[in-house]
């Protein structure tokens, strides 16, 4: 299921196992706004931002989205390049 974040418009791939009947919050990962949507058999009935302060409120644990969008292997770091000692003739 997609879904396109109210704040900065990235789409969002939710799972559409876990989120089939859902009502509560989704995090966008990219801007990190959270918005509240209610799904019901697969549909998006509402989305609305979610309000600061009853968002940081609120414990409830937010299911993830698509574990491919989740998954950010590390940049691999510079090896410094090995200076030969001298030049064999």
């Amino acid at each position: 299921m997609k879904i396109h974040c109210i704040s900065c418009g990235h789409q969002l791939d939710l799972d559409d196992q876990t989120y089939a009947h859902y009502d509560g919050l989704v995090r966008c990962w990219v801007c990190k706004s959270m918005m509240k949507v209610h799904i019901v058999d697969s549909s998006v009935e509402s989305l609305t931002l979610a309000d600061t302060a009853t968002s940081s409120r609120e414990a409830e644990p937010i299911p993830p989205c698509s574990p491919h969008l989740l998954h950010r292997p590390e940049v691999a770091k510079p090896q410094p390049i090995a200076r030969s000692q001298g030049v064999a003739s």
